[in-house]
């Protein structure tokens, strides 16, 4: 399971999301090569049922990378299970007990 995962470090790096997030994870002298090697996108296949939920208010990470991850795993023959929630879920509600997009989520887990 992904809430709005950083899904693709590639893109993560050059948009330089949450104060350039991927050099502080991999390293600031980590080079191109590295970071793909690192990205989930760039993995692809990765032979496992996934579960990817994402809100287009998310100013942290864009949804676009979900959307992006997600039509590159199923090209790959990976089934994906794709829940994108409007502009309401931001980057942190997705992770929210309390949220109603959790309690969504609770349920796709539990069938």
């Amino acid at each position: 399971m992904a809430l709005a995962p950083v899904a693709d470090l590639v893109a993560a790096d050059r948009l330089g999301l949450s104060n350039h997030a991927t050099a502080a994870l991999l390293g600031a002298d980590v080079s191109p090569e590295q970071i793909r090697a690192a990205s989930p996108q760039h993995l692809l296949p990765i032979g496992v049922s996934q579960l990817v939920v994402h809100g287009t208010g998310d100013t942290n990470v864009p949804i676009e990378i979900s959307d992006a991850y997600v039509a590159a795993a199923v090209a790959a023959g990976d089934p994906v299970d794709y829940h994108r929630y409007g502009d309401d879920v931001d980057h942190f509600t997705i992770i929210d007990p309390t949220s109603s997009v959790w309690r969504a989520i609770d349920e796709v887990l539990a069938t």
